[in-house]
């Protein structure tokens, strides 16, 4: 009996240290009504999504809600990691990038850097509820978005700013798939552990 606890103990630790290992690929930040989230597509390329723009509550809601998006960066590249170049492959509106930051002058390039700033080169882009951009970046080594620092430039219908520059990290959550694989593995712990119970019941009534 002593051994099938070690055998189950180990068995679920394994399960634990298995479960705990999976990437968080997706990122999601939702601030005053808006959700953004940031997705891994492959190596050096991320997908930014900005949901319910049009629904934004607090300084970016009404008297004077927001309407335009003029400038977006992604940033905080770890330590040891710098860009060396980014693009727009896909997206709403002409934003080119530059290998920079954001502030209230808009994108400012500058190399090295950990960060790269987007715009749109015509004018600001009018929102909508559900914007979604895939982003190339350039750098010697691969990068590292598990945890990327975003800067987002709202304009209201006046075309002035509305609130504070948003300036957020945006957290990882686990995929569906990650919850799906650890309830399996509930399940499988528990069939295993009904098993060798009833087996062990089974030896211990069997007369010698």
């Amino acid at each position: 009996m002593h051994t099938m606890k070690i055998k189950l103990l180990k068995t679920a630790t394994l399960a634990a240290l298995a479960i705990a290992a999976l990437p968080a690929m997706a990122n999601s930040l939702t601030y005053q009504g808006v959700t953004f989230t940031t997705t891994v597509l492959g190596p050096n390329t991320l997908q930014l999504d900005i949901l319910g723009a049009l629904t934004a509550t607090g300084d970016w809601g009404s008297p004077k809600p927001i309407k335009y998006i003029s400038a977006f960066e992604i940033g905080q590249i770890p330590a040891g990691q710098n860009l060396t170049g980014a693009s727009v492959l896909s997206g709403p509106g002409s934003f080119g990038a530059v290998v920079g930051g954001l502030s209230a002058g808009g994108c400012a390039a500058g190399t090295p850097s950990k960060n790269a700033c987007f715009s749109n080169s015509s004018s600001p882009l009018v929102l909508t509820n559900n914007m979604s951009w895939q982003l190339q970046f350039t750098s010697a080594l691969p990068l590292d978005f598990t945890k990327p620092h975003l800067k987002v430039e709202f304009l209201d219908k006046d075309e002035k700013k509305r609130g504070t520059l948003l300036s957020e990290y945006v957290a990882a959550v686990p995929e569906p798939e990650t919850y799906a694989m650890l309830l399996a593995g509930l399940g499988v712990l528990g069939t295993i552990a009904r098993r060798r119970s009833r087996g062990a019941g089974s030896a211990l009534g069997t007369p010698a």
